[in-house]
This record gives structure tokens, sequence and C-alpha cells, in this order.
């Protein structure tokens, strides 16, 4: 599907960018498994000097301004729980 990116007019952090799959689609703002596989390809393509790059998801509620399938590209610095967190591997 097509990806776009858009810089966040109200930025939260340095770089803070939109990104929002398949616009014309129209899709309300659910999590998809393209959008899913986006994200997480585009992590793992990232070099390693770089890898403060997060992304995050707002669920629906989150008080966004428009209900659409949107994600945020953050850049976050600050160690998170996640960094070290156990996890379990899975594939598409």
């Amino acid at each position: 599907s097509d990806i776009s990116m858009l810089i966040n007019k109200s930025p939260l952090t340095r770089y803070h960018t939109l990104i929002c799959p398949d616009v014309a689609a129209g899709q309300p703002q659910r999590l998809t498994l393209p959008a899913l596989k986006f994200c997480v390809q585009f992590l793992l393509n990232i070099r390693d000097e770089e890898k403060a790059f997060r992304i995050g998801y707002n669920s629906p509620g989150a008080l966004a301004s428009v209900n659409h399938l949107h994600l945020h590209l953050l850049y976050v610095t600050a160690y998170l729980y996640s960094d070290k967190a156990v996890s379990i591997h899975f594939q598409f």
C-alpha cells in the first residue's frame, strides 16, 4: 500500500512525523497488518546510530484530531521500559 509521511504540525519531539498508510482508502483509526508490517520493517532498517526513533499508535478515543489510520514516528533518546522488556518473537 502507499504510505504518506507528514510532518506533525504540533510536534511532541524532534522529527515528529505522522505515518499515514493508504490515505486514499479512508481507513478508520484501527491498526492494520500492512501498516504494522511497514512500521516494523521501517524500524529494522534504521542504522544503529539512529535507533532513538520509535513508532507509536494512538488507539481510537485518544483524541486524534481526525479519525483516520495514522502512527507517530518519534525521536526519543530516553530509556523506555520497552527497551529491555522480555518479548516474544513473532513472524508475519
